[in-house]
């Protein structure tokens, strides 16, 4: 189960992004997605969530051809949250959460009392039920981008993309987020899939790596087996030292 990507081709016109790649993304685990800028991630998520089509291949999700599922069922299996949140109209904190469940809602149905609960548990779960009535535009940005967390999770999706998710968040409240993502995936087997810059924070909470270079796969599969020197120099053309943090018992990376 899980995604698979058939030989995909991908390009923005005459800029080639893949060229006859494949692989597959296992379901119920934590995949961290890693490569030099340019190399694909945020397109690779857009092909997964059906957002983008390849020009050539095929990417099947539960087995079944992404072109198999309406834009209404892949919001009810796949939750987003993106690098870069904007909201211009003054909505408040819970609006924007209740947003994750209008996939699940009847065209003309009203949130349910299973709906109220959903909510309010992912805006606990987030840390941002103390913002509950207030404007997402009075926000900072990452008080906001909590906030579309809390949203995602109301979704209550199998699927949980993020996109470089982090990068507006101190560390205290990354450090958060990572951890509510792994027990996400460790107590209810949802699926993660998140781009992310930090190489050790990835090796941390993540289960697998996908490492992407120049129009495919450089390397891909568990923690302990991809993440190696030889990699890094590959893919990031940097020399690095990778060492095993007994303190945080996971592999880590010191940049020479």
């Amino acid at each position: 189960m899980g995604y698979s990507l058939r030989n995909i081709s991908f390009s923005y016109g005459d800029q080639r992004i893949f060229q006859d790649m494949s692989l597959s993304l296992e379901s119920g685990l934590f995949h961290g997605v890693l490569g030099p800028n340019g190399s694909g991630k945020t397109t690779l998520l857009d092909l997964l969530t059906g957002h983008l089509h390849p020009r050539q291949g095929c990417v099947l999700f539960e087995r079944r051809s992404l072109n198999d599922f309406s834009r209404r069922d892949m919001a009810r299996k796949t939750a987003l949250v993106p690098q870069d949140f904007r909201v211009n109209f003054p909505f408040t904190v819970f609006q924007v959460v209740m947003m994750g469940r209008y996939p699940h809602l009847g065209r003309f149905s009203g949130p349910s009392r299973d709906d109220l609960d959903l909510v309010e548990r992912a805006m606990i779960a987030a840390g941002v039920k103390a913002f509950v009535n207030r404007y997402v535009t009075e926000l900072s940005g990452g008080e906001q981008q909590r906030v579309v967390f809390a949203r995602a999770l109301a979704q209550n999706a199998e699927v949980l993309i993020l996109d470089e998710a982090t990068s507006s968040l101190d560390i205290k409240h990354t450090l958060f987020l990572m951890r509510l993502v792994a027990g996400e995936v460790s107590k209810f087997r949802v699926t993660a899939i998140a781009v992310m810059q930090d190489i050790n924070l990835a090796a941390r909470y993540c289960q697998t790596l996908l490492f992407l270079k120049n129009g495919g796969v450089a390397a891909h599969g568990p923690v302990a087996e991809v993440l190696t020197e030889a990699v890094i120099r590959e893919v990031f053309e940097v020399e690095a030292k990778v060492y095993f943090d007994k303190e945080i018992n996971c592999r880590q990376v010191v940049f020479l």
